[in-house]
């Protein structure tokens, strides 16, 4: 059973707003968009792996995806955790591609392009999170379970080149095997169903997303933005809003609702979901008044007159308005 399944985690839906928003193209530009590509790479590893795990037969399983909890003062955060009633298994995934080594000294280092250059040993990394998961667990008497880790490779461009290659490293290919190989050697349980659902759901209760306000950590303002509404058929900002219908002024293609990623945008960089009508207008470039709130009478909203807001909420996940709650406290 997956209790805490993948989504898209809140900073990697603002480095998306970021990245198309962010008005200069300048070596700032390049760290967001390193970020970006970092961020989004770790998320189709784990999205590689939630495959998998979805073909595991195997009763009495709890899954849990991008956890991130509180072991004593520091977060750790695990790709995906398997739960069963003999073990856990911590799973570290890397969405790299190239050719794979590890020298005498057991540092990794890819190959790609003609370029070498050395990457964070992912079971070193699935060794730390294991002892902060088995402090997270004594903390709340629920260490029953020896916990294992591996890791898996998920580009479909990598290729694993190594001497002594350790059992527990290898392509995503390889993962349900692994999973069957533990569970036919560990094939005694230890712990009831309902303590193995027990642990989870405590991990599930402890889940914390990160979800800083990336527009504020980088120190952006509005005037940072490129404002306006984008065409999705050339990408080209700036569509003018004619007879019910949204133009661009490039390829003159016309959509009806190309406004709501725009909106979208706005709420991933402002991190907020209420906003008034002059400030939607100055971020579509609308003129009118009338027009921007013919577009808003679709959304419920508050207060009256000149204080009247909006809510956008409708247009995001749930789970970005939940991670907002929580890093404000509300």
């Amino acid at each position: 059973m997956n209790l805490l399944p993948l989504q898209s985690p809140p900073e990697l839906l603002q480095l998306e707003a970021l990245t198309r928003r962010y008005r200069q193209r300048d070596e700032f530009y390049e760290k967001i968009e390193n970020n970006y590509h970092r961020e989004k790479a770790g998320y189709l590893g784990e999205k590689a792996l939630q495959y998998y795990f979805n073909l595991l037969k195997h009763d009495s399983s709890f899954t849990l995806f991008d956890l991130r909890a509180k072991a004593n003062t520091h977060y750790f955060q695990i790709d995906a955790l398997l739960i069963t009633r003999q073990f856990i298994l911590i799973v570290e995934s890397k969405h790299t591609k190239g050719v794979i080594t590890q020298n005498n000294a057991k540092q990794m280092i890819q190959h790609v392009n003609g370029e070498s250059k050395a990457l964070q040993h992912p079971l070193h990394q699935a060794e730390i999170q294991r002892r902060q998961l088995e402090n997270f667990l004594i903390t709340h008497e629920l260490n029953h379970l020896p916990i294992f880790i591996c890791s898996t490779f998920t580009h479909p461009e990598v290729i694993l080149d190594m001497q002594d290659q350790p059992d527990n490293l290898f392509t995503h290919h390889y993962l349900l095997q692994h999973i069957y190989d533990l569970i036919e050697s560990h094939s005694t349980p230890i712990i009831s169903e309902q303590l193995a659902r027990k642990i989870g759901l405590k991990l599930r209760h402890h889940h914390t997303p990160r979800n800083r306000h990336l527009a504020d950590y980088y120190k952006l303002s509005e005037r940072d933005f490129i404002r306006g509404v984008f065409c999705s058929e050339c990408g080209a900002a700036g569509m003018k809003r004619i007879y019910a219908n949204w133009e661009c002024f490039k390829c003159h293609k016309q959509q009806n609702q190309a406004h709501i990623a725009a909106l979208q945008d706005l709420i991933y960089l402002k991190q907020e979901i209420y906003f008034s009508n002059q400030q939607v207008r100055d971020w579509l470039n609308l003129e009118s008044e009338h027009t921007c709130r013919r577009l808003l009478n679709l959304f419920p909203k508050i207060g009256s007159y000149k204080g009247t807001k909006y809510n956008l909420s409708s247009l995001i996940p749930n789970h970005f308005i939940n991670s907002i709650s929580m890093r404000d406290g509300k």
